[in-house]
């Protein structure tokens, strides 16, 4: 009786581990076919393995490539690396308040700042409404309309601030992140000048990992019907640098010692915007 109960066990062992195999095989040749379904798969188990590190690893990605470049390489539409993030934060968020990981004045704090998450929760109702009247849609899945993604960004992006309350980042570390997300604006210097001048020099694949500004394809167009040419990068890493310098000094210490190197390097960054060719540094 025994040994046909561990015969049956044993056949179930191995019809399983017989599938598994199988569909191990399929899935590596599909893979191996099509880079893009390979790069989702790479993607889908690096999601799987990292989901207990989801809400750190979303924060720190949304602080400090907020304002760079970097997109996601080779995926549909081209999205953000935090935008990436803001997702990661809804699936950190789930096992934030799984495990009881969460800070533990996280209650405290979203009562006394409720009305901020109703206001949210209300914009979220008033996008919903507009898009329900107005429609919308979204390109990458064949959709005939457009500006699906600003809806997506908003909807994801309504995690961050209950994610930064769970969390509780201290201070220094905030200081940090936002350090590296004003060094890493010079992305754009690298997608801006690759566009210009990459084909040529057979440089292009790299814009398969970074976003241009917004404006350099009719920076381009200008630039060739015209012959002046402009790069609206300029624009975002002088805006970069001037958050450093006010980061590391304080209003008075332009009107001290170090205001004779301060109020020079200041016009300096100012100035190196100015020639993007836009009217004002947002």
């Amino acid at each position: 009786m025994a040994s046909s109960l561990e015969s049956r066990i044993k056949f179930q062992q191995i019809f399983w581990f017989g599938v598994i195999g199988i569909c191990a095989l399929m899935i590596g040749f599909y893979l191996a076919s099509n880079i893009f379904t390979l790069a989702f798969g790479i993607i889908a188990i690096a999601w799987l393995f990292l989901l207990p590190y989801h809400a750190n690893l979303s924060a720190w990605l949304s602080l400090t490539t907020y304002t760079s470049a970097l997109i996601l390489p080779y995926f549909p539409g081209r999205p953000y690396l935090w935008e990436f993030a803001a997702l990661l934060g809804w699936s950190g968020l789930i096992i934030l308040i799984s495990l009881r990981k969460f800070s533990p004045d996280a209650g405290e704090v979203l009562r006394r700042h409720r009305w901020l998450f109703l206001g949210i929760i209300g914009y979220c109702v008033v996008l919903m409404i507009t898009m329900f009247y107005r429609g919308v849609g979204l390109r990458i899945i064949g959709s005939d309309q457009m500006g699906g993604r600003f809806y997506f960004q908003q909807f994801s992006c309504a995690i961050f601030p209950i994610l930064f309350i769970l969390l509780k980042i201290n201070e220094k570390t905030l200081l940090k992140l936002f350090i590296v997300q004003c060094l890493l604006t010079s992305t754009f210097f690298v997608s801006d000048f690759v566009f210009a001048s990459g084909k040529a020099a057979g440089l292009w694949f790299i814009l398969n990992f970074f976003e241009l500004p917004g404006d350099a394809a009719n920076f381009e167009r200008m630039a060739q019907m015209g012959g002046i040419r402009r790069y609206q990068s300029l624009n975002i890493v002088s805006q970069g640098l001037i958050f450093l310098i006010l980061v590391f000094h304080n209003f008075r210490d332009f009107f001290s010692r170090k205001g004779f190197y301060l109020v020079p390097l200041t016009i300096l960054f100012f100035s190196m915007g100015l020639l993007s060719g836009h009217r004002y540094l947002s």
